[in-house]
């Protein structure tokens, strides 16, 4: 994942820069949840991500007042998970 930064001249001026490994785990969480809301990444996305459970992930979209929402995308994720597990039966 890339992630940009628009940042104002004087922050550049400074050279600071921002790596991914030096956000708190705090920004890090806020930022996928934020993906998430607006539609950038999916529920399993979001959950791979943040490296949760399927039940920390909805506590953690209840934390930030995120709904969590059911959409195609998650619907063929769990498909194939249970193809993946039970085998594909005609």
């Amino acid at each position: 994942m890339e992630i940009t930064l628009i940042t104002p001249p004087y922050v550049v001026q400074q050279n600071v820069k921002l790596h991914w490994s030096q956000l708190s785990a705090k920004a890090i969480e806020v930022l996928i949840v934020e993906l998430y809301r607006v539609d950038y990444i999916t529920f399993k996305q979001a959950q791979r991500l943040l490296n949760t459970t399927w039940q920390d992930t909805l506590s953690i979209f209840k934390k930030h007042n995120c709904q969590e929402y059911y959409d195609s995308d998650d619907f063929e994720d769990d498909v194939h998970t249970l193809d993946s597990l039970y085998g594909e039966e005609a």
